[in-house]
């Protein structure tokens, strides 16, 4: 997918295959920190089944998108932003990562 096609994924599957993958999750990982199957995620990212709407705020929550987002679809700045944020997370190792966060903080308090 191009980056303009990310703005609105047509399907909550393709959704949550998207924002597992940009979290660095496995489905099986993600699946552990559900407390659920890995085959449910499976089935969640094929479309042949959804979550539970009991099983939407932790869902949304582990993969830094709003539930709105989840369901509808339409991308806003703020998850956008987290998805981004989430992807230089991951290309960080955790000492480049203390000294962004530490950088931000000092940014924070000066402003």
């Amino acid at each position: 997918m191009r980056p303009a096609d990310y703005r609105r994924m047509d399907t909550l599957a393709d959704r949550i295959r998207r924002y597992r993958f940009t979290s660095g999750l496995s489905q099986a990982q993600l699946a552990a920190r559900m407390g659920i199957k890995p085959s449910s995620v499976a089935q969640w990212e094929l479309g042949q089944t959804r979550p539970h709407s009991t099983r939407l705020s932790a869902l949304s929550e582990i993969l830094c998108v709003s539930v709105p987002f989840l369901l509808e679809g339409e991308a806003d700045e703020e998850a956008e932003l987290r998805a981004r944020l989430a992807q230089i997370a991951l290309a960080l190792d955790a000492g480049a990562l203390s000294d962004l966060i530490a950088t931000a903080q000092r940014f924070r308090k000066a402003a």
